[in-house]
């Protein structure tokens, strides 16, 4: 009877092994599939600041890859929760900038965000619903993740300034369904007009720009 037993229980723990194992490698395949962790980009005309580079940050954050980016989001909690992440020192250039945020867009939730340089806020607001509305039940099928850039305006960057990141998480559809500030890179692209702080817009379309370079 004792023999049954542990012969079952053997049996058992090696059909949970197994479901371990195959979890971790799904998991695994995941990641594989965004690619390469990107690296920071500073070039005469651009400088790109992916999230995984960050320089320090507060403990809310983890890495949260979603919609083919390896985007990074406050941690699900169940409420509502915000931090920051930061680059000590802006690597390029001093001189004027278009800013962009490269955020990726949930259906269930519109986040707030904030962007700094040198101690002084770039742009502030709210991530758009994926689907332009809230969807609650909505599954990522009838409602994919979406990439997308938020245009933070033309800005002067001075080499060296610290570069912040602010995020706030949100649970309209209750504490199991959160949207989490999820973004994934910084860019920043020599600015050729005149005037400094044009109107934040979300862009239409993403560009593949960190496969491109």
């Amino acid at each position: 009877m004792l023999g049954s037993r542990l012969g079952k229980l053997t049996i058992a723990a090696g059909v949970v092994g197994v479901g371990l194992l195959m979890a971790a490698v799904l998991f695994r395949d995941r990641r594989a599939d965004l690619g390469p962790e990107p690296s920071r980009i500073v070039q005469d005309n651009m400088v790109v600041l992916p999230a995984g580079t960050y320089d320090d940050k507060d403990e809310v954050w983890t890495s949260r890859p979603k919609g083919g980016k390896r985007s990074w989001g406050i941690r699900g909690s169940g409420y509502a929760e915000a931090g920051r992440m930061w680059f000590d020192g802006f690597p390029g250039e001093t001189g004027r900038y278009k800013v962009e945020l490269g955020v990726v867009l949930e259906a269930d939730g519109d986040p707030e965000y904030r962007v700094s340089s040198g101690g002084t806020v770039l742009d502030e607001g709210r991530y758009r619903y994926a689907c332009e509305v809230l969807l609650c039940g909505a599954t990522p099928e009838e409602c994919p993740f979406k990439p997308r850039y938020i245009d933070l305006g033309v800005h002067r960057i001075e080499t060296g300034e610290r570069i912040e990141v602010w995020g706030r998480s949100t649970y309209p559809c209750g504490p199991e369904h959160g949207s989490y500030s999820r973004w994934f890179e910084l860019r920043f692209t020599k600015a050729t007009g005149e005037s400094d702080g044009e109107e934040s817009r979300l862009q239409p379309e993403l560009e593949p720009l960190t496969a491109r370079l």
